[in-house]
């Protein structure tokens, strides 16, 4: 396990981001099993271009991107999920703002989040947990 994973699975000092963490790793497997669902986060957090931003808090393990998990859904599928909790993105970022995470990086991944490509609001999503977790 990395580091990332780690801080992934462990709770989110922030209200907002915790109740977005835990509905997010929930969604990302069938399973319902936090330790993949923090594995896919993980993936997920680097899979597009947000993905670069965190490149300079947090190196990526070649470990993470390799492994194969059978339990992920679909983009699509965790973007319906994601639907129904759109109203913790906001106070989310509102926490991630808090914790320390510079005005260009949030306003970045807020664009991504309102993105019109479920992929990219779902990497945004695992990206902006991701970068919690490294700041917490």
């Amino acid at each position: 396990m990395t580091a990332l994973e780690i801080a992934l699975e462990l709770p989110l000092v922030p209200y907002g981001l915790e109740q977005l963490r835990t509905r997010f790793l929930f969604s990302v497997v069938d399973s319902r099993n936090v330790r993949e669902g923090a594995l896919v986060a993980a993936q997920m957090a680097f899979e597009t271009e947000i993905g670069v931003i965190l490149t300079k808090m947090i190196t990526p393990s070649p470990s993470v991107s390799g492994t194969v998990v059978a339990s992920r859904r679909r983009f699509l599928d965790v973007d319906m999920d994601l639907r129904a909790n759109r109203f913790l993105v906001e106070p989310a970022l509102d926490d991630l703002r808090g914790l320390g995470a510079p005005d260009p990086y949030v306003g970045l991944l807020r664009r991504h989040l309102s993105s019109d490509y479920p992929r990219y609001r779902v990497c945004a999503t695992a990206a902006t947990l991701s970068f919690a977790a490294a700041l917490s």
